[in-house]
């Protein structure tokens, strides 16, 4: 508020500022008091020696796929974020063990797409099926990456890396309390870790972003759009309608339009699917984006589902169902649209293989979707 304040009389600066730069690391840094909660517990975990125990134990569910126990903690953290995630597979020794980790930790469903899952099942779920249903649509989500992280990593293993079975060896920690210092440690390096590659990575893919969904930027758009609005239309409504209209004819959302014929069968429309091209640096940045599209502002939670649920195509059927929504939700499940997971892993591993887990995740993403969407519409009748 500060900023867009004290650039008020400089709008090209003040968009820069304040929706590049601000909202995009904001909007990653803003997950980091669930990063270090989970963080606590996997070091309490540790310390207390029931994490080698849960290790072994896991062993045996990983052992079919060529990983071994090793992988547990890994993905666990992963369910928080994957940055740190794959950052912990360094305990992992076999260096093919340890590069199938983690090109399937980020499949894991991190605390980024909660408010994608909050928003499509609270708009479309819940209202039509009820609460019992909408809670059994958000458990569905969280574990659907985990499903299917595990025949992944068989296949990965198997046919891409050719990994060997590994013997697993684990020194039983005995039972101890858990020290206070080591945890708070544990939690202040992986939030510092977290913090630096927002304040880089996500940093850098933010203006990019905030570049393509600005230019071009006529003057003479604003004045049409106030135009056509009626006399009564509050200040507020035609600042939104004025900065929905320029994302709109932006880079970003011709892009959009020119591809959307790619989402057709997933049911996106051109809307959606520039929300999504937008939220590939960071999942999170769906719902801002489709705020500022349907010209509700950020935080207007109840006028987004509205209007959401309103918009319709051209031969008037609704643009957004609960079948379209559960397309949305299984492709944010399985896409990698995080800027600082790709980095990490590009630093971790090589662009090779970050460059291999982009484009497959995102590929069985696009295919999730249009398979929950083909089928969905088909059983709805």
């Amino acid at each position: 508020a500060w900023a867009d304040a004290a650039l008020a009389g400089r709008p090209m600066l003040q968009s820069l500022v304040v929706g590049g730069a601000i909202n995009g690391v904001g909007g990653v840094v803003i997950f980091l008091p669930q990063i270090l909660i989970l963080f606590l517990f996997v070091a309490i975990l540790e310390d207390s020696g029931y994490m080698a125990r849960a290790a072994f134990l896991m062993d045996k569910v990983f052992s079919w796929t060529g990983l071994n126990g090793k992988s547990f903690v890994p993905m666990l953290s992963s369910f928080a974020c994957a940055v740190p995630a794959i950052l912990a597979t360094r305990t992992i020794e076999d260096p093919k063990a340890r590069l199938s980790t983690i090109l399937v930790s980020p499949l894991m469903s991190c605390s980024a797409r909660q408010p994608i899952y909050a928003l499509m099942i609270g708009a479309f779920i819940e209202p039509k099926y009820g609460v019992l249903w909408a809670g059994a649509a958000m458990v569905a989500m969280k574990f659907l990456g985990l499903v299917a992280a595990i025949p992944i990593a068989f296949i990965i293993n198997r046919f891409i890396l050719k990994l060997r079975p590994l013997p697993f060896i684990l020194e039983m920690p005995p039972y101890r309390m858990p020290q206070a210092r080591s945890g708070f440690r544990r939690r202040f390096l992986s939030g510092r870790e977290f913090v630096v590659r927002a304040g880089t990575v996500i940093f850098a893919f933010s203006i990019v972003i905030w570049a393509l969904s600005y230019f071009p930027h006529p003057a003479s758009l604003a004045a049409e759009v106030e135009k056509s609005l009626p006399a009564a239309t509050s200040e507020a409504d035609r600042e939104r309608a004025v900065e929905s209209a320029y994302l709109e004819q932006s880079l970003m959302g011709r892009f959009g339009k020119t591809v959307q014929p790619v989402f057709a069968p997933a049911g996106f429309d051109w809307k959606t699917t520039v929300a999504v091209l937008a939220a590939f640096p960071a999942r999170e940045v769906l719902v801002s984006t489709l705020g500022i599209l349907f010209a509700t502002g950020e935080g207007e939670d109840v006028a987004l589902k509205s209007k959401m649920s309103e918009a319709k195509w051209p031969d008037g059927r609704p643009v957004f169902t609960p079948v379209v929504a559960a397309a949305i939700m299984v492709f944010f499940a399985f896409c990698l649209q995080c800027g600082s997971t790709v980095a990490v892993t590009a630093r971790e591993t090589g662009w090779k293989w970050a460059g291999f887990a982009f484009v497959y995740m995102t590929a069985l993403a696009w295919v999730g979707a249009v398979a929950t969407y083909q089928v969905g519409i088909r059983i709805a009748g």
